[in-house]
């Protein structure tokens, strides 16, 4: 009874190692270590953004055949070029928002691979994913190619405004701000009243001490003109006096 328990257990035991053996090879080889993955990047607005389309840890027989787009906002980003890499070409044309790269390669492509590299421009300031759309990731066995498992890493692209320049610059000055005499921008000659250098008027005591200014040298002026006056016509008496003498 006890030794027919034991071969019972023993048949179990064998049993579910079998099950477990069988699902340890049913599993992809390299699931956990395939990888294509984009570059993420923060660039000036005025300038450019260089996209990685990397392949890794692809074993034997290597990568033989890729169908893979990389999508992208266009109001943030558009592409601009694309270097193709591997035995790949680029179709930047492929939409409005993907780039579309396809390739193969009789050889396999083991290990790490570059297969394109997009340039990106700035469209306007912000921030865009750059995420793949695989269509196809395929081996290189010859006559029968068989799929890849993999792990996708996708990018980022940030557009950001230069530092140092004002958003709203200041504006200038304008000529009522400057205390200086007004002068004509061509000819460089004063505009107020066609003499440099007179005292502006207006209100308040710099205005009243103007007013005040002007009134004195008015009052100079007539006092002058008097002066000058009285003393021709003393001289013209003077002389007409000594012409009746001589007589």
């Amino acid at each position: 009874m006890n030794k027919t328990i034991g071969m019972g257990l023993g048949l179990a035991a064998a049993t579910v190692l079998a099950l477990i053996a069988g699902l340890f090879a049913a599993s992809p080889v390299g699931a956990q270590d395939d990888f294509i993955s984009l570059d993420s990047a923060t660039v000036n607005i005025t300038g450019e953004a260089d996209i990685d389309l990397v392949t890794s840890g692809i074993g034997q027989p290597g990568l033989g055949a890729w169908d893979i787009g990389i999508a992208y906002d266009p109001d943030i980003v558009e592409p601009e070029s694309c270097t193709s890499n591997a035995g790949s070409q680029c179709n930047i044309n492929f939409a409005s928002d993907q780039v579309q790269i396809v390739g193969a390669s009789g050889d396999g492509h083991v290990g790490t691979t570059t297969l394109a590299t997009i340039v990106f421009g700035c469209v306007s300031e912000g921030s865009t994913s750059v995420s793949l759309v695989v269509s196809d990731f395929a081996d290189a066995t010859e006559g029968s190619p068989q799929p890849l498992s993999y792990g996708v890493v996708n990018g980022q692209i940030t557009c950001v405004e230069p530092e140092g320049v004002p958003t709203n610059p200041r504006p200038r000055p304008s000529d009522d701000d400057d205390d200086d005499a007004d002068v004509d921008d061509d000819t460089g000659a004063p505009t107020n009243g066609g003499v440099s250098g007179l005292p502006k008027t207006g209100s308040g005591a710099a205005g009243g001490g103007g007013t005040a200014t002007w009134f004195m040298i008015v009052l100079a002026s007539v006092g002058l003109a008097s002066m000058t006056g009285f003393g021709a016509m003393r001289l013209s008496a003077r002389r007409s006096s000594e012409e009746t003498q001589g007589d």
